[in-house]
């Protein structure tokens, strides 16, 4: 993204020469429109950065209008504030509107933002106060209170079964403690079924990851670090434990083996 002021360049002198100095990198010759492409012959030119444009295709890529002062350039296109903010800006985790560069927000995570007013759990509509233990859901960015987050959890457990607390849930970060008797009891993000076939796919080739490949796995994602690695943690604490279960069935089937044939 780059915010550009616009300035109007004379392009040809009046007798139809070019002015050399104005083209740039571009020669002897016409620069090209970086808009439409073909060759300026007008007497003006505008410059945005270091490329250049004819006068009448100096207009936002959204709405269309002619930008004269400034604009917004963003994927070989031009645009208008308020279209940029609309398309480019960042945008509240819950209502979907942009924020604005001022505006007092509030934060969740590294990737969540929210309005003051859209910080609120999304079942009992309560704001969510400071010091207050909450949940985000992966991938949806939907904010919900600890209480109402474990009654999702059991209605669940209810219908689909439970999910797996190293499988589909990870705790999240920056949380104060629930009582001052304990460490500090984080609230949950729950992983996508994509998120999760990411994780198992890297698993599967390495169950402790680099921190390049556990930084590469957060940027695809969009989970923080922090998040990717206690997946990881969590999940070769499962595989111990089933080993471990395994090896005790099969150690009780010998000694029942065993034992069936002193009989």
């Amino acid at each position: 993204m780059m915010l550009d002021i616009l300035h109007r360049h004379v392009a040809r002198d009046m007798d139809g020469f070019p002015r050399i100095s104005n083209y740039g990198d571009c020669g002897d010759g016409p620069a090209s429109c970086d808009g439409c492409g073909t060759k300026i012959v007008d007497r003006f030119l505008m410059r945005v950065g270091s490329s250049s444009w004819h006068e009448q295709c100096v207009t936002c890529s959204a709405c269309g209008v002619p930008l004269s002062k400034s604009c917004y350039y963003r994927h070989n296109g031009l645009y208008c504030k308020n279209d940029y903010d609309r398309l480019f800006g960042v945008k509240c985790g819950r209502c979907g509107e942009p924020l604005g560069a001022r505006e007092l927000v509030m934060r969740a995570g590294p990737s969540h933002v929210y309005h003051v007013g859209c910080f609120a759990c999304v079942a009992c509509m309560q704001p969510l106060q400071k010091g207050q233990q909450y949940v985000v859901k992966a991938g949806g960015g939907q904010l919900f209170c600890r209480t109402d987050f474990e009654k999702e959890i059991f209605l669940m457990q209810q219908t689909v079964g439970s999910p797996q607390p190293d499988d589909g849930l990870v705790l999240d970060e920056n949380c104060r403690p629930r009582d001052g008797r304990r460490g500090p009891k984080r609230p949950r993000t729950i992983l996508t079924s994509v998120q999760r076939r990411q994780f198992k796919a890297s698993f599967e080739v390495s169950p402790k990851p680099c921190r390049k490949v556990r930084e590469a796995l957060a940027k695809d994602t969009g989970l923080s670090v922090r998040v990717v690695q206690v997946w990881f943690q969590n999940q070769r604490a499962k595989m111990k434990k089933i080993q471990r279960k395994s090896k005790q069935d099969d150690k009780n089937m010998n000694n029942n083996n065993a034992n069936n044939t002193d009989k």
